[in-house]
């Protein structure tokens, strides 16, 4: 990172950051995900790879990163990763709130959290770094650093869920700077492994495409020359990511994330989550393809620009089927470039997603204080075990941990359409609100005259 990020805004919002970080995981921890992130190196580690044994469901990419944070368990004196806590067992008849009574030791989460403190920040740094090259203003890209850095969700995904869709996004900003920059074959590897990573930067290709050909609009051959070249990267990279499981004939298991939404359905937002989310997909990728026509068609002297407009939107209409919260940390790196650099009136619907979305992170409540009952002596497990329970206890004929699910999916819901009701009143397809210098790079220097 260059010395000229690091202002005094910058500096106070890291460590402000990291030590809510690093408390936050501490003391809650979503055991249900982190038990499994144990299993999963576990079961790497006994010879089984990611999908020998049942516990992964998700794309590989993901599982390698787990199993190099295995290696570095083998070297540090942790403890036991582990246990099942007979006294919560009762809590895993609770079938619609994802409740484990298996948990992890505080030093396992830990190495398996930090590492994403780490990619916060170097999202973060990216996302400074965007704003900088459209604005030429280190006071906006400083606003867009506190608004992701600092930001309850983002905080609450890495530090309390220990999920991955920071490094996701991660993948993706890489990918925009490359193609911005004209590497076409490593923007195609980077789309290629955030894809693999988690399945949404899917539907955001067909813009990437697009764009790769309005680079292009006085040279369609060279930009036919050029997508191959990232098609290339995407179909290398993946093949790379997936060999090990056309190897051992599991590639199927690599994609179960998307079947086991369908077969495994049951509570209220997980049957929204059910069959009918393979429709709703299906159309959101032609929607997708709809507005890359769109961007083909709009985009003027600067597609750059454009482009990040594109795909707020593109990510706003993905999340038209209702989200699991972690599932927006793709939307906010785009509304947060576009509040910093073009208008803080959006700042509402960020509100409003983040709250809710934060708030149905934490919906399994007093639950998530069960690692540290169980390896401290801050609390005792039968207490948390005690609150848990009266917590599922009714309040105007539904479980009071319900109010709290449902209700901060509500509000997460409303923010989403909030936003997509600020887009379509700004028109952001058509008018260019950003003020774009020609001397700036991503990099922050300006250009040589």
């Amino acid at each position: 990172m260059k010395t000229d990020f690091w202002t005094r805004t910058v500096i106070s919002a890291v460590i402000i950051g990291l030590a809510v970080r690093i408390a936050a995981g501490l003391v809650f921890n979503y055991g249900y995900d982190v038990s499994h992130w144990a299993t999963i190196v576990a079961n790497f580690y006994s010879g089984n790879g990611l999908y020998g044994l049942t516990g992964y469901f998700y794309t590989p990419v993901w599982g390698y990163f787990l199993s190099s944070l295995g290696t570095v368990a083998q070297l540090l004196p942790l403890g036991e990763w582990g246990m099942r806590v007979t006294a919560a067992l009762g809590f895993e008849q609770l079938t619609e709130w994802y409740i484990s009574a298996n948990i992890t030791s505080l030093s396992f989460e830990q190495l398996a959290k930090v590492p994403l403190y780490l990619v916060d920040l170097l999202d973060g740094y990216l996302i400074y770094r965007i704003v900088l090259h459209f604005t030429a203003d280190r006071k906006k890209a400083e606003l867009s650093f506190v608004l992701w850095f600092l930001c309850p969700l983002v905080i609450a995904v890495a530090s309390v869920s220990a999920m991955f869709d920071n490094l996701v996004v991660l993948l993706l900003l890489i990918c925009l700077i490359l193609l911005v920059y004209g590497r076409w074959f490593s923007a195609g590897v980077f789309i290629a492994a955030a894809a693999l990573t988690k399945l949404f930067p899917v539907f955001l290709v067909p813009l990437l495409v697009a764009y790769v050909f309005v680079k292009h609009r006085n040279n369609r051959r060279q930009g036919w020359k050029n997508f191959g070249l990232a098609a290339a990267g995407g179909l290398i990279a993946a093949i790379a990511i997936l060999l090990p499981q056309m190897l051992d004939g599991t590639l199927s298991n690599a994609f179960s994330f998307i079947t086991s939404r369908a077969a495994d359905s049951s509570g209220l937002l997980s049957q929204l989550a059910g069959i009918g989310a393979v429709v709703a997909y299906v159309l959101i990728l032609i929607g997708s393809v709809i507005l890359a026509l769109a961007y083909d068609r709009f985009a003027g002297k600067n597609p750059e620009k454009e482009l990040f407009t594109a795909l707020l939107l593109n990510c706003t209409l993905i999340f038209f089927w209702p989200p699991a919260p972690q599932y927006l940390l793709l939307l906010l790196p785009f509304l947060t470039v576009y509040i910093a650099s073009a208008d803080r009136r959006f700042m509402r619907p960020w509100a409003v997603i983040v709250l809710g979305a934060t708030v149905f992170a934490f919906a399994n409540n007093f639950s998530l204080l069960l690692s540290l009952a169980q390896y401290s002596n801050l609390i005792t497990v039968d207490t948390v075990v005690a609150l848990t329970e009266w917590f599922q206890t009714p309040f105007l004929s539904l479980a009071k941990m319900g109010w709290m699910y449902y209700g901060g999916a509500v509000v997460q819901y409303l923010g989403i359409l909030y936003l997509a009701v600020c887009e379509f009143r700004g028109r952001l397809m058509r008018v260019r609100f950003w003020k774009y210098p020609r001397n700036s790079s991503f990099d922050g220097s300006e250009a040589s005259a």
